[in-house]
């Protein structure tokens, strides 16, 4: 009796020291799987798969039939390495328990759950006021963005938490003790997001540079180096067998042939667009059926882009979007001006809020960007204004309010710096900066779901400038008081 008395004490206690971080748990995955609940099966099958599931669910037929890692579906299965291999795996390994692919949502809302209790931990490193770690807490619990991308059929689900994971690892390797161990789960987490989603294969070129400018400041070198060592040891071996694996079926030692791909169908594209005035999707199908007519497709056009998915057509598609970025300068310019707009505002919520309740509403068929280009800001502005009196002015508005999170951070990451956090800074803002960048890639399809990977790490920057607002207020009322 005594023993459980005990027991319950410290279960009571540990209950009470972490209820913050199962508040937030609780009510993230109550609001998930709420979601996912009341989501018309129609839709689930239609939209939440179509949005961009269907290849990783065609993987996963083909690993569970035996045919390997091939989006085909049919004879020949052809070898893929444009998808990573995570969650075609966990979809595999879902369908094989439950005979049926939408149990990974639930999946999903279990991890995606976890993602609110990182950043709270993250946080509290330089973060005192519980008030500002519960606002934190609950942002992340029911931001739209991050919730709707994180339970669809996608990488989102995996890759997004494994991120939030890797980042309070990093954290913790300078706060807390026991610096080798939390590098070497630092290294797991990237290591797996990686194979979920190939957005921080080049993270440790940023990590040697983070390292270094540490060891270099506070007079241990050789303590950081041994940690950058640990970190690209632990985050090659994660990554060998998905490597070997394609230096064995494709004779290169590849992750992914998404980078450059990318670059020809949804940067090149894009640029190309700005400066011809098409709509994306006409210079898209420009560019595709251009590789036919010179010949590096053996039939006319049209042509798919799962045909130039081979890791072969990797030198083509670099050699062919440098060409069209050089005869494009000025559109590759505005382009690059507006990604980090892009990336940090871009809103889908209408679309997600369509999956359950129907809307109706006009929206522009033109490419602001590429319009604005070629008639100029004010005429951009009378063209688009009469679609802003439906619904369709929910995104600008929600746009305005991430530009507003976004200035905010940019100020946490100023306050870290001057308050002597510069580690904290450095790789908070690095890390945001490293993956706009690499999402640069992605062209006129930047979605909201590129901005979900580094989304908890933007909320912990900007909870450090909250914090820091909330502390002037006070100041400035204490010293009217006396």
């Amino acid at each position: 009796m005594k023993n459980f008395s005990q027991l319950r004490a410290r279960m009571n206690a540990w209950v009470y020291a972490h209820r913050l971080e199962l508040i937030l748990f609780v009510a993230a995955l109550m609001v998930r799987l709420f979601l996912i609940s009341i989501a018309p099966a129609q839709e689930v099958q239609t939209y939440w798969i179509g949005f961009d599931g269907d290849g990783y669910v065609n993987e996963a037929v083909n690993i569970l039939a035996g045919h390997g890692f091939s989006q085909a579906y049919a004879p020949p299965y052809i070898p893929d390495t444009l998808k990573t291999p995570l969650y075609p795996l966990a979809l595999a390994g879902v369908h094989l328990l439950f005979g049926s692919y939408i149990p990974i949502l639930i999946f999903e809302a279990f991890l995606s759950s976890l993602i609110p209790i990182f950043a709270v931990r993250m946080a509290q490193f330089f973060i005192r006021r519980r008030s500002v770690l519960y606002t934190l807490g609950f942002f992340l619990v029911f931001e739209p963005h991050l919730m709707f991308s994180t339970i669809f059929f996608g990488t989102e689900g995996i890759s997004v938490v494994l991120i939030a994971w890797g980042l309070y690892e990093v954290l913790a390797m300078i706060y807390k003790p026991k610096p080798y161990l939390h590098t070497g789960l630092a290294a797991v987490a990237f290591g797996l997001a990686t194979l979920a989603r190939p957005i921080t294969y080049y993270l440790p070129v940023f990590f040697i540079l983070l390292f270094a400018y540490q060891g270099y400041v506070v007079k241990r070198m050789r303590e950081f180096t041994l940690a950058f060592v640990v970190f690209i040891a632990i985050f090659g071996l994660v990554l060998s067998p998905w490597i070997m694996r394609n230096f064995v079926v494709f004779g290169t030692p590849t992750m992914s042939t998404a980078s450059w791909f990318n670059v020809y169908t949804r940067l090149a594209a894009s640029v190309q667009a700005i400066d011809t005035g098409d709509d994306f999707y006409t210079s898209y199908h420009k560019l595709l059926d251009n590789l036919s007519l010179q010949g590096y497709i053996k039939h006319p056009p049209p042509v798919a882009e799962g045909e130039i998915e081979g890791p072969e057509f990797a030198p083509i598609l670099r050699r062919e979007s440098l060409r069209i970025m050089e005869q494009h300068p000025r559109a590759l310019v505005i382009y690059l001006a507006t990604v980090p707009f892009s990336v940090l505002t871009q809103s889908n919520l209408l679309g997600y809020v369509s999956s359950f309740v129907p809307l109706h509403y006009d929206h522009p068929s033109f490419s602001p960007t590429a319009y604005a280009s070629h008639y100029g800001v004010v005429a951009l502005i009378k063209a688009i204004s009469p679609y802003l009196l439906g619904p369709y002015i929910v995104p600008y508005i929600v746009r305005t309010l991430l530009v507003i999170l976004a200035v905010l951070a940019c100020a946490g990451a100023w306050i870290l710096w001057r308050k002597g956090d510069r580690f904290a800074a450095l790789f908070l803002f690095g890390f945001i900066t490293y993956l706009i960048v690499f999402t640069s890639s992605a062209g006129a399809q930047i979605t909201d779901r590129h901005r979900a990977p580094f989304l908890a790490a933007e909320a912990v920057l900007a909870a450090v400038a909250l914090e820091r607002f909330i502390d002037k207020r006070q100041g400035k009322r204490s010293t009217l008081a006396s």
